[in-house]
């Protein structure tokens, strides 16, 4: 028997999970407008292990504060949360460096959909029509931003598409598995995640160099710099 995609009572009030997430937005659209900004002079491995080094005193002190244990209680749940929503950023913050941020956003938009389609075809979950209605809104959406040109397809676009599949499945594995997590744990695992690719990416880059394009186009190849 299929099973119904809705949230249990115990979830969480709607309404303040929506308020949550338009919070979440606004500060988004304000910081990740500074990406492209850091991108012509630093690259994506420095970014992504300073991001991590700034982040954790703030959670350490955040978990003292009582909002929660830093430590998780399925470490493989929560490390494959983790891994999955930092590879979804490195191809995100690729895409906002090396295009418009709204194009950026629209293809890590895609999401929603991909979460769509992997609970009923692989999770056996039914779906209401205002789901689907919403879904099919969204895509209609990112294909007026996207502007996809089959004659002149750039496969720049693929790029936050890529983010976007990444990050549909971190977020199934959150609403399956990690729901007794502490939302400081999973953040901690996340930025262990997130420094551990950034230091591989800034690794591998000196062993094996690439060329580095001048500005933002060097973003992904560039390796540490100095201020």
């Amino acid at each position: 028997m299929k099973q119904i995609a809705a949230l249990p009572p115990h979830a969480g009030h709607q309404t303040t999970a929506a308020q949550a997430m338009l919070a979440a937005m606004a500060i988004i659209g304000v910081t990740d407008n500074v990406v492209p900004l850091m991108a012509e002079t630093m690259g994506l491995g420095q970014f992504y292990l300073l991001r991590t080094l700034v982040a954790l005193p703030i959670l350490w002190v955040l978990s003292k504060m009582g909002f929660g244990s830093m430590m998780p209680r399925r470490f493989g749940a929560v490390g494959l949360r983790a891994l999955l929503v930092a590879l979804a950023m490195v191809f995100y913050f690729s895409a906002v460096a090396l295009m418009p941020i709204a194009q950026a956003l629209a293809g890590l938009f895609t999401s929603p959909i991909i979460i769509v389609v992997v609970s009923v075809l692989f999770m056996r979950l039914r779906i209401g029509m205002v789901r689907i209605a919403a879904v099919i809104g969204g895509f209609v959406g990112v294909l007026f931003v996207l502007q996809p040109d089959v004659a002149a397809f750039d496969w720049l676009i693929l790029l936050p598409v890529a983010g976007g599949f990444f990050y549909a499945l971190g977020s199934i594995v959150t609403g399956t598995m990690c729901k007794e997590e502490s939302t400081v744990a999973m953040l901690f695992i996340y930025l262990l995640a997130q420094g551990l690719i950034g230091a591989g990416l800034l690794v591998a880059v000196e062993i094996w160099p690439l060329p580095v394009g001048q500005g933002a186009d060097g973003f992904v190849t560039r390796g540490w710099v100095w201020p």
